[in-house]
Parts: structure tokens; sequence; C-alpha cells
């Protein structure tokens, strides 16, 4: 168990760091960390893929918030469009996504989040040189992506940034603005994620020692210990950054992920 934790408290540093770049919660580096770690930690069956992605919601609770406090200090969160579009998170997130996510194998939801993964890069490399305009503030929209990305982030075990961050640069919102945004998006799907796991995870018998439904306590404490120290890091790095290459590194990351999750 001592190698898993160091596992752990690694991969939440490296979370940290890309929260406070991307905006990011983590969960494209804690779901496969979570994967690799399952023989580990004996866990076998249809359901390492449920256990990794709710583990993923619960640490980015935490992270997201770090990450979305330190840009709100530098007043890069643009709260309106996060009240236009939280109604749609919470209801895609807890009704949808984290519920019909059991109607899934871990294999379909695998392959689920590499596609979406390749296609929020190549969103991501379009949109890297579209210059600044007025940002979307319509709210019936805002509701409609809201639910839309609620119920996918729920889905596969991410805060939603690798969708409201492309989603708010393809609308011209400058690009740390836009991550500060999806950081404070992506704390508040993963608060309604996580509810709706532990929920459906409780009256699984197959599940380690230490879980609370599909949260693995040990790894969800690992990862907060040392992502939500080093998601300082990562935002003064952000701001060192030109905008182009903060969005073509976002872009590599996730494809790099997608190679991972399908292969």
């Amino acid at each position: 168990m001592t190698e898993v934790l160091i596992i752990y408290l690694v991969a939440g540093s490296v979370v940290g760091v890309l929260s406070g770049i991307f905006g990011i919660g983590g969960g494209m580096v804690v779901v496969p960390t979570m994967l690799f770690t399952m023989p580990l930690i004996g866990m076998e069956g249809d359901h390492q893929a449920h256990l990794a992605i709710g583990t993923s919601h619960a640490t980015i609770i935490f992270t997201a918030m770090a990450s979305a406090r330190t840009y709100h200090k530098k007043g890069d969160v643009d709260w309106k469009i996060f009240s236009n579009i939280a109604p749609g998170l919470i209801i895609g997130s807890f009704i949808f996504g984290a519920f019909i996510s059991s109607m899934f194998s871990s294999d379909i939801l695998k392959k689920m989040f590499a596609i979406f993964s390749v296609i929020m890069a190549i969103k991501i490399f379009m949109s890297a040189h579209k210059e600044h305009k007025e940002a979307i503030h319509h709210r019936v929209t805002l509701l409609g992506v809201g639910l839309v990305i609620g119920s996918i982030s729920a889905l596969i075990g991410v805060g939603g940034s690798s969708m409201t961050v492309p989603f708010l640069s393809w609308k011209a919102l400058d690009i740390r603005k836009a991550v500060g945004t999806a950081a404070a998006c992506g704390s508040l799907i993963a608060i309604f994620s996580t509810s709706g796991y532990i929920y459906s995870g409780l009256s699984d018998n197959s599940l380690p020692e230490y879980s609370l439904g599909y949260i693995f306590l040990p790894a969800f404490i690992g990862i907060i210990l040392t992502s939500t120290i080093f998601v300082k890091f990562g935002a003064k790095l952000a701001y060192k950054i030109p905008p182009a290459w903060q969005k073509r590194s976002f872009g590599v990351f996730l494809l790099m992920v997608a190679a991972k999750m399908w292969f």
C-alpha cells in the first residue's frame, strides 16, 4: 500500500500543476492513475472504471476549487457565465451522468474518454489564434451547454474544463479567463457527480476496503494532499506562458491522454 500511496501523491502533484495551468480538475491524470493501481489494491472486475471515475470527481472538488480561487484573485473568473451555466452543469452531472454511467462497461467508458479527448484537442488547436471578442452570456445557450458538459463530465470522470475551455475559447473569451471560469465550473460538476457516484456504489460489494461508494478514500486523500499545494505553482506558470502556447500545450496533453486510454 505504501507504493500505491506514493503514486497517488506524485499524481496529485502533477494534477496540481496542470490544474493551475489549464484549469482542469485533473481527471485526465487521476483516472489513468487509478486504473493503473487497480491490480495493486486488489480491485478487479467490471467496475474498475466506475471506481476510478468516482474517485476522480471527489479529488476534482478540491483541486478545481483551489485553481478557481487562484484565478479569481487575478480577476480571471467570469462569474456571469458561471451563474448562467451552473444549472445545466448540476442537472447534467448529478441526474444524468453519474447514474447513467452504471449502464456502461469499463471498456466503453475508456473508449468514450479517448474519443472525447481527441475531439477536444482538435477544437483547441483550431482556436489557438482566434482573436478576442465579447464573450457569450446567453442564458439558454449556456444552460444547454452546461447540461451537455455536466453529463459527459460525470460519465468520463473529468471536471469539464477540457470541454468548457475549448467552448469559451471558441466563443473568443480570453484564455486565462476561460481557464479560471472552467475551474469554477469543474468544482461544481464534481460536487454533484461525486454525490451520484457515492450513492450508486453503496450497494456494490466488490469494492476494495476503505471505499465510500465509488470513491477510494486512500487515493482521494493522497491526491488532494499534493494537488491543492501544487496548483499555485501551475497558476504562476500559466501567467508566464503566451496564451497561444497555453492552448497548444493543452491540446497536446489531451492527445497524449487519449492515446493512453485507447491502447
